[in-house]
């Protein structure tokens, strides 16, 4: 099994309306490029791209022991108007990720809980991947899973004496 190493590449050149293109590439262990692979070409292109903005939705559910969905939702601007596509991938820390596609500006997508996911608040991130006329962006909002209602029900005793 080969073990796999983070490499970080920061380049001044991406910056583009304040904001930094970071690539992340996982390599190898002991390689130092990925081959045929020149990253800056494509920092240069998504830095001619308009500006885009993601902003995801809290959603929330009630615990259940089995699996259930709920809906993600995210809006999508560019400039302050509607982006027309593109996907958008909700990750729901710890516990997985979604796609949608986006239509109008907005991307919903069916998130399945699984069984037994545990009560509490869960982050959500939103990555819209860009297109040919806005580039990526990225959306934050929050799952909250309640805890359901207990209730005990005790069956009618019979009437009887105590001795």
């Amino acid at each position: 099994m080969r073990s796999l190493i983070t490499k970080s590449i920061f380049s001044n050149r991406t910056k583009h309306a304040g904001v930094a293109l970071l690539a992340t590439l996982f390599l190898t262990a002991g390689a130092s490029q990925l081959p045929g692979q020149d990253l800056s070409r494509h920092a240069a292109a998504a830095s001619k791209l308009p500006s885009s903005a993601t902003r995801a939705v809290n959603a929330s559910a009630t615990y259940s022991p089995s699996g259930q969905s709920v809906v993600l939702t995210a809006s999508v601007t560019s400039d302050s108007a509607p982006v027309a596509d593109g996907k958008v991938i909700f990750t729901v820390t710890g516990i997985g990720w979604v796609e949608g596609s986006v239509s109008g500006g907005q991307a919903t997508a069916a998130f399945k809980i699984p069984a037994g996911t545990q009560a509490g608040k869960y982050a959500i991130s939103a990555s819209y991947s860009g297109n040919s006329s806005a580039e990526w962006s990225l959306g934050g909002a929050a799952l909250t899973i309640a805890k359901t209602d207990q209730s005990v029900r005790w069956n009618t005793l019979a009437n009887t004496a105590l001795r």
